[in-house]
């Protein structure tokens, strides 16, 4: 796995994304401030209110989610827990999926290096 191009493509999503969000969120302020003080009922007022802000507020968790659920295939990883993790977590899920994909080909590799010179250091059999 190309650690750097991972998260390179991962950095191409979030950024943008959590920029747009800020700006939005900023925007929807005024919007709000209309709404709230509209003809609508309560309810319309409400629901139109948490549903935005929700959308705004964790779009960016949905970035995570996704690149992770992509990340997790390719890895052989459990995509469900990775997912649900990403969507409740943020970027501590693709720090914590980074390491532990690290650490992984770290151990892989030194497994690999002791079958080697264990390879080397018997002699072959007639």
């Amino acid at each position: 796995m190309n650690y750097r191009k991972e998260i390179e493509q991962f950095a191409r999503w979030y950024i943008p994304i959590t920029i747009l969000s800020l700006l939005v969120s900023g925007l929807l302020t005024n919007y709000f401030k209309e709404v709230l003080s509209g003809e609508l009922t309560m309810l319309q007022k409400s629901l139109t209110t948490v549903w935005l802000l929700y959308l705004v507020k964790y779009i960016d968790n949905l970035v995570v989610t996704f690149w992770l659920l992509f990340q997790a295939k390719k890895s052989g990883f459990n995509v469900f827990v990775w997912c649900a993790f990403g969507l409740i977590t943020n970027l501590i899920a693709v720090v914590i999926y980074l390491l532990i994909h690290i650490l992984n080909g770290i151990s892989f590799n030194k497994q690999s290096e002791r079958n080697a010179a264990e390879l080397q250091t018997f002699p072959p059999s007639p």
